[in-house]
């Protein structure tokens, strides 16, 4: 795919792009980026991740292990290194690996209220 002003994207990232800005067109909540350190559970299976943006919809994540779309995900907050009780979980809703970073989209389908009180709580600072 050619991009008239940036030149051509490496194979594969214009179409990863591409599905990262759709998804971002039907969003209907307000991002706040940010670096939180979070642990998640996939397959059955823990990872290390860091948060980079979140909001009451979902999150995108910085991880090791790629994923696939559609995959179910459950990621724990950390404060201090240790577990918060802040858990939410959701669906890969896109896989984007660009500059040597692998970072996943994450869309919420169960969030409990306390969840939702800290998530709204952090998103208005």
């Amino acid at each position: 795919m050619e991009d008239h002003e940036h030149g051509s994207w490496p194979e594969g990232q214009s179409e990863a792009l591409g599905k990262r800005k759709r998804v971002a067109e039907r969003r209907n909540y307000h991002r706040k980026e940010c670096d939180v350190r979070a642990e998640y559970e996939l397959e059955g299976k823990e990872y290390a991740a860091l948060v980079k943006d979140v909001s009451l919809g979902g999150m995108c994540l910085e991880v090791s292990s790629k994923p696939d779309i559609g995959d179910r995900i459950v990621v724990t907050l950390l404060s201090g290194g240790k577990r918060t009780d802040i858990v939410l979980s959701g669906v890969i809703a896109y896989v984007l690996e660009a500059d040597g970073c692998l970072r996943v989209g994450v869309e919420f389908d169960q969030i409990d209220q306390a969840a939702v009180d800290v998530l709204a709580f952090y998103l208005a600072l």
